[in-house]
């Protein structure tokens, strides 16, 4: 009746940390990206028998073709951050849009002369994430939630499962 939460530090992890949830007799649920890498990693690993659809919930957010876990999130809880530490401003015409969140942010960082690299993404997504941590109660922006409520809904079900088949 223990949940624990694990990150898989990029989608292509999926299969490998399956195994070793399999391994310890757990239940998984995931949550990945719906983006390329999010979609593709939980195809194999369904495929590959460690997941069915029921398994697995994807950040879609309404209007994006693809989305990431960042873009569930309400810009007011990131933007002094992004202004103070990075010199970035979210009021680019660059951030908005309809792309996902680590695509308009590389865009809106080369437009104001920042650089933009794999580890300046992690670097800010860890500072975003540390943000989340310490402000869970307005994280998420209301008009984008529906896939993060929906995994809380799968999570309870699942939880209330394990509960009755104790009895």
């Amino acid at each position: 009746g223990t949940l624990c939460i694990d990150s898989l530090l990029g989608g292509t992890n999926l299969s490998y940390k399956l195994c070793l949830v399999r391994d310890a007799v757990c239940i998984a649920h995931s949550f990945l990206d719906h983006d390329k890498c999010g979609i593709e990693s939980a195809q194999k690993a369904e495929l590959d028998g460690l997941l069915m659809p029921v398994d697995v919930t994807h950040t879609v957010c309404d209007g994006m073709k693809e989305s990431e876990i960042e873009d569930l999130y309400d810009e007011s809880l990131y933007t002094n951050m992004l202004q103070n530490k990075y010199g970035v401003s979210t009021a680019s015409p660059k951030f908005a849009g309809k792309g996902k969140w680590s695509d308009r942010l590389r865009e809106t960082f080369m437009h104001q002369g920042k650089i933009w690299s794999d580890q300046v993404e992690a670097k800010v997504k860890a500072d975003v994430g540390e943000l989340v941590e310490k402000n869970p109660g307005v994280a998420l922006n209301a008009h984008k939630r529906s896939s993060f409520d929906a995994l809380c809904e799968s999570l309870k079900a699942k939880l209330k499962a394990i509960s009755n088949s104790k009895k």
